[in-house]
């Protein structure tokens, strides 16, 4: 059956779900495409708790369906970079957002409700970097915050105004 995690036969992928612009199109292989998938607010800068536990990147859906994030790869431009995993299932829902950050440990995190945490050698800057989510070399969203850009500041996140959740409104540099 489609969507069972299974490869059966006459599929070409069964990733476990029936999500679209995930690669695996009703157990056929899809293209992903870039989407109206965008970085609405980080915290870089904690002020109460250490940044090694106190930051994080929501990521907004303004797609009508859900998006599958599983896969995609985290890469800053002082920081490293991550893989997302194939489980747990990371799912965007229509116009909802998730939270990725540094630790889902709301004690150590800065009360935040964090729903994956990202390994220990990520990390973002407190004044310049870059922040990119990329699925198989296709850039989904990138942002540049600092120079030429609000910079951050302890304990304030950046966020784009809510009237503009889209790509081209968080493109300033």
């Amino acid at each position: 059956e489609c969507g069972d995690g299974e490869l059966d036969a006459g599929e070409q992928c069964d990733d476990g779900n029936k999500i679209e612009n995930d690669g695996c199109e009703a157990c056929k292989v899809g293209k992903i495409v870039a989407s109206k998938v965008v970085i609405s607010e980080i915290m870089v800068h904690s002020d109460n708790v250490d940044d090694a536990y106190g930051e994080w990147i929501e990521l907004y859906n303004g797609e009508p369906k859900p998006v599958a994030i599983n896969g995609w790869t985290i890469k800053t431009g002082k920081g490293g970079e991550q893989d997302l995993p194939a489980s747990p299932a990371l799912i965007l829902q229509p116009g909802g957002s998730l939270v990725l950050g540094a630790s889902t440990d709301k004690v150590f995190n800065g009360g935040v409700p964090v729903d994956f945490a990202w390994k220990k050698g990520l990390k973002l800057d407190n004044t310049e970097d870059t922040i990119e989510f990329a699925h198989k070399n296709l850039i989904i969203d990138k942002i540049h915050y600092g120079k030429g850009t609000p910079v951050p500041k302890a304990g304030k996140a950046l966020q784009l105004d809510p009237q503009h959740l889209s790509s081209a409104f968080n493109d300033l540099s």
